[in-house]
């Protein structure tokens, strides 16, 4: 990310936050205004909505902020066909050999042009991330993992129906389908 970039996240931070509420009459302040609030039964914890707001702010800005995936040079793509080209690589001739493996990086290049973003990363249920707007699709249906000792799988349905949920996905992720292995009969 350039410093530009940077700094933009952080100006649209400051147009975006909110202060705590103040009026004229400080009994109707917010508790965490700079006044204080007037009226001694408001407790301490903001009740103005300014801190709840401020904490998606910074959660958007901390998304925003993250670094782009950086992509393997062309030295470690080539090592990687040499590695995993299976025999292609195993020719007499080392022309044809430099070929192969120009071949396979530039194969290897377009799959991560496609594909190399990072994969959304599982939360842990105890964060109760479908309570954010844009998490649940219009049914309030989620993916959520399903840590069955016998039989582990993932699952879309609404997160708070599945109490054996460890991990959940937002609606439009696509959950990666773990290996499965087949007995023979």
């Amino acid at each position: 990310m350039t410093d530009t970039t940077r700094d933009l996240i952080q100006q649209l931070a400051g147009l975006a936050k909110r202060k705590h509420y103040t009026c004229e009459d400080s009994w109707y302040n917010c508790p965490q205004s700079e006044d204080g609030s007037a009226n001694d039964n408001a407790g301490e914890e903001c009740d103005c909505g300014a801190d709840e707001h401020n904490a998606k702010v910074d959660a958007i800005c901390a998304a925003l902020a993250q670094p782009e995936p950086e992509e393997p040079t062309g030295e470690e793509l080539e090592e990687f066909a040499l590695k995993h080209g299976g025999g292609y690589f195993n020719c007499d001739c080392q022309a044809e050999a430099d070929i192969l493996t120009r071949k396979h990086v530039s194969n290897y290049r377009a799959v991560l042009a496609r594909w190399g973003r990072p994969a959304i990363q599982p939360i842990p249920v105890s964060e109760r991330p479908w309570e954010r707007e844009g998490w649940c699709d219009n049914n309030g249906w989620c993916w959520g993992f399903d840590a069955d000792d016998t039989d582990p799988f993932w699952e879309s349905d609404h997160p708070e129906a599945c109490g054996c949920w460890t991990h959940v996905l937002p609606h439009y992720a696509l959950p990666i389908p773990e290996p499965t292995t087949q007995e023979d009969n």
